[in-house]
């Protein structure tokens, strides 16, 4: 499966997004939303029916054998909007459907870093 990824030089979600060429960068913010849809479905808080994504690499490593990384996903998506909108670009991708993500379970940040990625 190829399409779906994050890209974790550093520890740090804002150095991160420093980092990332404009392409990339643009393309996280929907990509780690589309991430944390399929965590979503995977834990049963959406059901929808749709199944694309839920067992790509990526998304299980963020869904981390039902103890998900949740808030740290959801600071990813922060730190790449808020690089994206410095740049100079206007944002068209928000969080606000997935605000369930604040009233669910999550683990601390998400150990993955560029070596683990897939």
């Amino acid at each position: 499966m190829a399409g779906l990824q994050t890209f974790r030089p550093y520890y740090d979600h804002r150095k991160t997004a420093r980092v990332l060429d404009e392409r990339r960068l643009g393309k996280q913010r929907i990509e780690a939303k589309q991430i944390g849809y399929a965590v979503l479905r995977r834990m049963g808080v959406i059901r929808d029916g749709r199944k694309g994504w839920l067992n790509h690499p990526i998304v299980l490593k963020w869904f981390n054998n039902g103890s998900p990384y949740l808030l740290d996903l959801k600071e990813y998506f922060a730190a790449i909007v808020c690089e994206w909108v410095d740049r100079g670009h206007k944002n068209t991708v928000n969080w606000g459907d997935l605000e369930c993500f604040s009233g669910l379970g999550s683990n601390q940040r998400c150990p993955l870093t560029h070596l683990e990625e897939v």
